[in-house]
């Protein structure tokens, strides 16, 4: 008798971990049939189309996720999942961890349904919103750190108030993973705690493009944040259920940068007027007086009340003369404290910094260098100067501390 006589079982788990290794999770596309939910809350159906036909299993801790988009028989969709055989049966099926109604029609109604829902629980309400503070000091933005939105929103608010720190938390917009990335991130800067306002964003697609922002779980980790949120997700016509669990949304990743922070010049403009409003104030409160005076001179009869009434009068006229040189002092006073707040405010910003010879150094995947013992020996990295960027490759580190080397 042969020695290498395998059991069933043994030849089912083979060929299970070989399958495993060599087909990557992938989308499958095909008609549903034979769907069905287990008494736990399982979901079994067929996906199949002219040619042939795949097992499919969803389980109760994924399906949960996808109940507004329960698949009826004959319906189209595509399935995200492992490939696995099952034992007791010996066939091959899709161990599913995302569905996709195929098609706008689809989409829309599961869109619609999950929508109602979460409105109904009360997710939108708008008593839940919270207000933008008018001065952030830190503004985290999650978004994928390569698209143009991430671009776009540093651009602008460096523009309008460089003050403020930009904290960028990088993620996948799009695909199985996002959804989850994004709702992380949420969470995580609400642990963290350091924003003072978040954009949560990307920039514009198709509908399947932008699917992740239409998830549960992002919708849920929005409405949940103690950091006020403004959605920035795709173009004006785009909405989607994270622009209404948002406290504001804005039309693109660009508007929503000018949302949260005030600009510089308008500030400045601002703080002009209030001094012109004080002068003119002053003014009219002297001019008031001096027509007062003026009656009860002429009300007076008696030549002593009426010389007493001029030598207030004289008074009066001298101390408006030092009040309106005070004021004027004040107001030069004003200008100067306004003009060296720009100068700062100019001085802060970081494009600032690179025009004096620095430079930002950042990993691969965009984190920033602040330590030569995160970067190896033959590492490349990408080096930011004033006007565009190099890329580089570590060829040497020398340790220290910073003090002294500049």
């Amino acid at each position: 008798m042969p020695d290498d006589v395998f059991t069933v079982h043994g030849v089912t788990e083979a060929l299970s971990e070989l399958l495993s290794e060599a087909v990557p999770p992938l989308w499958v596309e095909g008609e549903v049939s034979n769907f069905s939910q287990s008494q736990a809350g399982h979901w079994y159906f067929t996906l199949r189309d002219a040619k042939a036909q795949l097992p499919c299993v969803m389980w109760k801790s994924v399906a949960w996720r996808f109940r507004d988009m329960m698949p009826e028989t004959g319906a189209l969709v595509r399935v995200y999942g492992s490939l696995s055989i099952y034992a007791q049966g010996g066939v091959y099926q899709i161990q599913a961890t995302r569905l996709l109604p195929v098609g706008q029609g689809a989409l829309r109604i599961a869109f619609e349904r999950l929508r109602d829902r979460l409105r109904l629980e009360g997710l939108f309400d708008e008593r839940r919103k919270k207000p933008i503070p008018r001065f952030p000091a830190e503004i985290g933005v999650v978004t994928s750190p390569r698209g143009a939105a991430v671009r776009d929103i540093v651009k602008v608010i460096g523009g309008r108030y460089p003050c403020a720190r930009v904290t960028i938390y990088p993620v996948v917009v799009q695909g199985d993973q996002a959804a989850g990335e994004i709702a992380s991130a949420i969470d995580l800067m609400n642990l963290v705690g350091e924003a003072d306002v978040l954009i949560v964003g990307r920039g514009g697609g198709s509908m399947e493009d932008l699917w992740a922002f239409n998830e549960e779980i992002v919708a849920r980790a929005i409405a949940a944040s103690v950091i006020p949120v403004v959605s920035a997700v795709g173009h004006e016509i785009d909405f989607t259920l994270a622009d209404f669990a948002a406290d504001v949304r804005a039309a693109t990743p660009s508007a929503a940068a000018e949302q949260v922070v005030p600009d510089r010049d308008a500030l400045v403009g601002e703080m002009r007027g209030y001094e012109a409003r004080m002068r003119e104030s002053v003014t009219s409160r002297l001019r008031f007086a001096r027509q007062e005076l003026a009656r009860l001179s002429e009300a007076l009869a008696p030549r002593r009340q009426l010389d007493r009434v001029r030598q207030r009068a004289q008074r009066v006229d001298d101390l408006a003369g030092r009040l309106e040189a005070a004021t004027r002092r004040r107001a030069a006073d004003t200008r100067t404290r306004l003009e060296s707040l720009a100068a700062s405010l100019n001085a802060l910003s970081p494009l600032a910094t690179l025009g004096r010879g620095y430079s930002i150094c950042r990993h691969a995947d965009g984190r920033i260098v602040r330590d030569v013992q995160h970067v190896a020996s033959g590492e490349a990295i990408r080096v930011r100067l004033a006007r565009g960027s190099l890329g580089a490759l570590v060829t040497d580190r020398t340790e220290g501390d910073g003090r002294g080397e500049i």
